[in-house]
């Protein structure tokens, strides 16, 4: 699903910005009561989907599903809990093994590396939650480059953030 999109998601207003959901899939869904569902409503989320919480897998299956559906309503960005390195540590590796086996968490990696890393709204609004740091570690790194990242990297440098 994430094979054709670019490193940076790029959409326009009017859209509602979602950001830090941390395993708790039942906020995400009266959220969605408050503020609209799709396809009545256009939705960046922010990353940030899996640990801290309880229901990881089940927040991410039903993004999933949404942006499988409503592709051109849904957009989701990498965040940096989207990352092997910070999610086997704050407990979605855990939730994982508890309900299905080390395995899954494997393979949620492998999606989780196809995410878009930021977005663009309008062509003025700016959102990444691991892009933060990128100066640090590439001089040749600029918002506007971010379409030119492999979509696929995994950046070690993402748990510094947390």
């Amino acid at each position: 699903m994430f094979m054709q999109e670019s490193s940076l998601c790029e959409c326009e207003v009017p859209v509602k910005v979602v950001g830090d959901i941390h395993a708790q899939y039942q906020d995400m869904n009266r959220l969605f009561d408050l503020i609209g569902r799709v396809p009545d409503e256009k939705f960046m989320f922010l990353g940030d989907y899996v640990d801290r919480g309880p229901q990881g897998i089940e927040v991410v299956i039903l993004l999933f599903t949404l942006k499988l559906r409503y592709r051109d309503r849904i957009f989701l960005l990498r965040g940096n809990h989207e990352t092997p390195a910070v999610n086997k540590i704050y407990g979605f590796y855990n939730e994982c093994v508890m309900k299905y086996g080390a395995g899954i968490w494997w393979d949620f990696q492998a999606c989780f590396n196809r995410i878009p890393l930021a977005g663009l709204i309008s062509k003025r609004v700016r959102y990444s939650l691991n892009m933060l740091h990128l100066e640090q570690f590439d001089s040749k790194f600029s918002f506007n480059s971010i379409r030119e990242y492999d979509i696929h990297l995994t950046l070690a440098f993402y748990a510094l953030s947390e």
